[in-house]
């Protein structure tokens, strides 16, 4: 059966993606997030994923595969956990966190896969860029010129998402 493959990028900086099975009608765009104060005494805000819009987008992505007689295959990035990168790290087992359970209540089929395996496959052989998310972006303006709908510099969600496309997952 055809597949439409989506790539979540972790984290509430991330993006989400989807491809066809052919590579062709992609679109990328910005992970939906809001922004709040802490619950630390300490006065700064953080971004946290809006679980309704995230599940409005998934609602979307599953119409189209269901429209076009298609499979949904979701595949998301695992979270990065860095003991110094404290911070980072638990910003990003939250973002985890709320889109599993968005994904879960929307029984949704999805595969948890980590950076580098995405990585390996669609960036060049011998790539010594240190800045992946500069590559990921090269590489998605190369092979989807004009699918990132919101101008979010992140194509690593549709990356993701054609990953899965070649692997066929």
């Amino acid at each position: 059966m055809p597949k439409l493959y989506v790539g979540i990028d972790n984290g509430v900086t991330g993006s989400i993606g989807a491809v066809r099975h052919d590579g062709t009608d992609a679109i990328q765009m910005k992970t939906p997030v809001f922004s709040q104060q802490t619950y630390t005494k300490k006065k700064r805000n953080l971004h946290r994923i809006d679980r309704p819009a995230l599940k409005g987008l998934l609602a979307m992505f599953k119409r189209m595969a269901d429209e076009d007689g298609h499979e949904i295959k979701i595949v998301m990035e695992a979270p990065m956990i860095n003991p110094r990168k404290f911070s980072a790290s638990i910003s990003a087992a939250r973002a985890f966190e709320a889109t599993l359970t968005v994904l879960e209540d929307m029984e949704l089929p999805f595969e948890t896969i980590p950076a580098v395996q995405w990585q390996k496959v669609i960036f060049p052989r011998g790539t010594v860029e240190k800045d992946t998310k500069k590559l990921s972006n090269q590489m998605g303006n190369m092979l989807y010129p004009g699918k990132n709908s919101d101008g979010h510099d992140d194509y690593d969600g549709l990356m993701i998402a054609e990953y899965a496309r070649r692997a066929h997952l």
